[in-house]
């Protein structure tokens, strides 16, 4: 276990600590963007996640541009400095995507969180979110 890290997150580090690190390529490589939004200030959790889009991108070839935070977001909140900042800087790239660490981070109000997908999608950037996509290999 890293120090400092939440058990569920030191579990998808050790999944990502597990595979080879791709170089990031020099012709239109993906800039990928983390963002999470948090109801308290946790900034603990926030670098853990932050090191956790920074190591999936070292394993994917991505190049990892910032992380955004909404900290001490409502669960229904849409319109955050955050979210907003990330959203216009996503059509600066040609290939740009979103990471979360988990669904829940993009907000916990299933209304919120599909109106910030959608917000998302037409930017044309790509949605991943880490805990999905490393599900089979932590079954």
């Amino acid at each position: 276990m890293r120090p400092n890290m939440p058990p569920r997150l030191d579990a998808l580090a050790d999944v990502l600590l597990a595979r080879p690190f791709v170089a990031v390529p020099a012709v239109d490589p993906l800039m990928a963007y983390g963002y999470i939004a948090t109801p308290g200030e946790d900034r603990q959790a926030v670098q853990s996640c932050t090191a956790l889009l920074e190591l999936w991108c070292f394993t994917e070839g991505w190049c990892f541009g910032a992380m955004f935070v909404d900290i001490g977001s409502g669960p229904d909140e849409v319109v955050e400095p955050g979210f907003t900042g990330l959203v216009d800087v996503l059509p600066v790239y040609p290939r740009t995507a979103v990471l979360l660490v988990e669904s829940g981070d993009l907000s916990p109000h299933i209304g919120a969180a599909l109106v910030k997908r959608a917000s998302i999608r037409r930017t044309g950037a790509q949605l991943h979110v880490l805990s999905d996509e490393l599900a089979e290999t932590l079954a």
